[in-house]
């Protein structure tokens, strides 16, 4: 399997939230005892998340502009698409907490791996909200999938 990569530059606090539905997702038929929508999946775009598809698990990546640094503040909030759905749901369960604790901020910040909550089908992604940096607009967020549960 090739490498399993999204990347999205946001805003501080990124607009719009829920994240875009997928480019090109449509509702093919109904799943067979219930009337939620099954799914068909285009091409991804801005918003839309790593497709989790082969991911057991992800690694999260906050990158702030050119010479600037992380301040601390804010959060990477979690996003779950569900195709069977058709709908995309928060995970605060996962959100990752942008505070330096003890540490001298730096201008990238990355975090532990984490068990995927969703597989072949669904996408995941993290906004910011809130996030503070010494400089600039926007941050980089970068979401690596594995498939082991032990990322490297």
């Amino acid at each position: 399997m090739g490498l399993m990569l999204y990347r999205e530059q946001q805003l501080l606090t990124r607009v719009p939230t829920p994240p875009a539905v997928p480019m090109n997702a449509t509702v093919s038929s109904p799943m067979a005892g219930n009337d939620f929508p099954k799914v068909v999946e285009g091409t991804a775009v801005s918003g839309d998340g790593l497709k989790t598809g082969g991911v057991a698990a992800i690694f999260v990546t906050c990158i702030a502009e050119t010479g600037q640094t992380l301040s601390g503040g804010g959060a990477l909030e979690a996003w779950v698409w569900s195709p069977d759905e058709f709908l995309w749901t928060r995970a605060p369960d996962i959100d990752l907490s942008m505070a330096w604790l003890g540490v001298t901020p730096r201008r990238a910040r990355v975090f532990p791996s984490l068990r995927i909550p969703t597989r072949a089908g669904g996408r995941v992604n993290f906004l910011a909200n809130g996030v503070t940096v010494s400089g600039g607009t926007t941050v980089l967020v970068r979401i690596q999938g594995e498939a082991s549960w032990h990322a490297s």
